[in-house]
């Protein structure tokens, strides 16, 4: 899972979802700093909520992923959203 992505619309790293190899399926749930629910499904995320871009901050998420073999997998953890250009450069 990637813990940085440019939300800016520049085409370059503006959505944020695991990397899928051997996995049949994820949900996806996305927090706020104050434990609010952003998002929540099996798409990845272009760092929106109620159709507005978030402000740049740190943001939490929770994944569930079924892999091949049918292990669910809990993943939990931290990614920043940025406007910034910079990430676009790495």
């Amino acid at each position: 899972m990637p813990n940085v992505f440019s939300a800016n619309g520049d085409g370059l790293n503006d959505k944020s979802a695991p990397a899928t190899f051997g996995i049949e399926y994820y949900t996806m749930t996305i927090y706020g700093r104050w434990g609010e629910k952003l998002y929540s499904g099996s798409e990845p995320w272009d760092g929106t909520f109620n159709g507005q871009t978030v402000v740049d901050g740190v943001y939490f998420y929770q994944i569930f992923l079924t892999e091949n073999i049918k292990r669910v997998i809990n993943k939990a953890g931290v990614m920043h959203v940025t406007k910034s250009n910079f990430i676009s450069s790495i």
